[in-house]
């Protein structure tokens, strides 16, 4: 009985932490993309670890044609890396996807409902940032901080 009480006190801290929190104000406005015709090798060092990122968005123009993340990358073996194009490995659009006004609450369903660690944000078709799960721990951790309990 401890261990359901613990657990349904722990997610009504969060709900409270996230409470009127939208995705526009935990978001990154300028996520990494890469076009489809870059080497895995290149995304990996030039964007993921350069970048301290779990993904970057793959774009032709201004259309999204998928996600390269790490997930994706361990699925190639690191010999291929250097001549495999992010396009063969990604995954394909349509994502799931958020908007700015969606709530941080909801964001957060959406990425543990679906398993992702990340998920675009878009205005219509329109790329304007990219929420994972880290930015909504960051910001839940920082409030926190403030709590005078």
């Amino acid at each position: 009985m401890n261990r359901a009480t613990s657990a349904s006190r722990s997610q009504d801290e969060v709900a409270r932490a996230l409470e009127g929190v939208t995705v526009g104000d935990v978001m990154d406005a300028s996520p990494p993309t890469v076009s489809r015709d870059l080497t895995i090798h290149e995304a990996v060092f030039d964007h993921l670890v350069r970048g301290a990122v779990r993904a970057v968005i793959v774009c032709e123009g201004e259309r999204i044609l998928g996600i390269l993340s790490i997930t994706d990358v361990r699925k190639v073996p690191q010999s291929l890396w250097a001549e495999k194009p992010v396009g063969d490995i990604m995954t394909p659009a349509p994502l799931k996807s958020l908007t700015p006004e969606n709530g941080l609450d909801d964001a957060f369903s959406l990425l543990g409902e679906n398993g992702i660690h990340q998920a675009p944000v878009l205005v219509g078709d329109r790329l304007v940032g990219l929420l994972n799960r880290a930015h909504v721990i960051q910001y839940f951790h920082r409030m926190r901080e403030f709590d005078s309990d």
